[in-house]
């Protein structure tokens, strides 16, 4: 059965990448010449591309869970029994949003950031709708990818600690695969051509900083998920990170001159080695406070044992 899951996942993989290549051609065609769809006229065709393997990747997954997963319900992490969903992933944003804020607040103190005085308050409030509905969405679909589909799998053919690392790998490596190149004509091939050229410039973009801390982020958001066995809280964190970055890239100028420039990016002014180190600091924490909560479990067990041995007639 170990083999069998294997074997569907590297066949969902494969599908996606060649199917929304042949897709890529025809979907940029569609855009570029028959209404209402010309409304994205004129959008690269990279953008294009990606859009088209986002769409057959979404219509693959049904088949490749039942596929792959035996409870699909359970083993992606959507049950979390009696409780509250909503307050999970309240608590898991408000958890996420200290953690970057902190983040955020130390390149502010290291003069990394500077506030963008020319944003009013209605492009504050515009960013920040958008960064949620943003958040939102994409955290829903990374962590029912990677925390859902990936640990789950992984879990079921290796160790919770192997499905922990293994995650954490693809979901920080999976960040440095963004469609490069531009044809000069749309060819039928364009998209192969397309993951080729991605490929070939992997090392070009890749940063050691920023895989870093999506990696040490990977890690935490699947601990989190083997501890409470669902992914709810892990979507409050997730979206949560993503609203402070967006609001963050918007709002600030990133000051690449500084001296400190290299412990961020000025992709997205917060991904790098600060991020790293806040993230680890989180994830120990995080750590250090299930044990103490397992600590006071095992002391009111072992407090309560004796009063129940007396209450047992002899």
């Amino acid at each position: 059965m170990a083999r069998h899951r294997i074997f569907f996942f590297f066949v969902y993989v494969i599908s996606v990448s060649v199917v929304g290549a042949l897709l890529a051609p025809p979907l940029y065609w569609l855009v570029e010449h028959i209404p209402p769809f010309n409304i994205w006229a004129g959008e690269p065709f990279r953008r294009i591309a990606d859009r088209a393997f986002l769409l057959v990747a979404l219509v693959g997954l049904y088949p490749m869970i039942k596929a792959c997963l035996e409870k699909p319900r359970q083993e992606l992490g959507f049950c979390a029994g009696n409780t509250s969903i909503l307050r999970c992933i309240l608590r898991g944003a408000a958890y996420g949003a200290v953690m970057l804020l902190v983040v955020v607040g130390l390149e502010a103190g290291l003069h990394l950031l500077t506030w963008d005085d020319r944003r009013s308050a209605l492009d504050l409030t515009q960013s920040l709708l958008s960064a949620m509905a943003t958040g939102l969405i994409v955290s829903l679909i990374e962590e029912t990818f990677f925390r859902g589909i990936c640990f789950g799998i992984l879990k079921r053919v290796s160790s919770s600690t192997t499905a922990v690392v293994a995650t954490a790998f693809l979901y920080s490596g999976s960040h440095f695969i963004h469609s490069q190149g531009e044809p000069d004509v749309v060819l039928w091939n364009s998209g192969f051509l397309l993951i080729v050229e991605t490929l070939k410039r992997i090392p070009e973009i890749f940063m050691l900083g920023p895989f870093l801390a999506l990696l040490i982020a990977g890690a935490l958001l699947a601990r989190i998920r083997e501890k409470t066995g669902h992914i709810f809280y892990n979507i409050g964190i997730h979206a949560a990170w993503i609203v402070v970055i967006k609001v963050t890239r918007r709002t600030t100028h990133f000051e690449r001159e500084s001296s400190m420039s290299w412990l961020a990016t000025a992709d997205d002014h917060v991904k790098g080695y600060l991020a790293f180190a806040c993230l680890l600091v989180a994830w120990l924490g995080t750590e250090i406070y299930w044990r103490c909560q397992r600590a006071e479990v095992a002391a009111i067990a072992v407090e309560s044992t004796p009063a129940l041995t007396e209450e047992i007639p002899t």
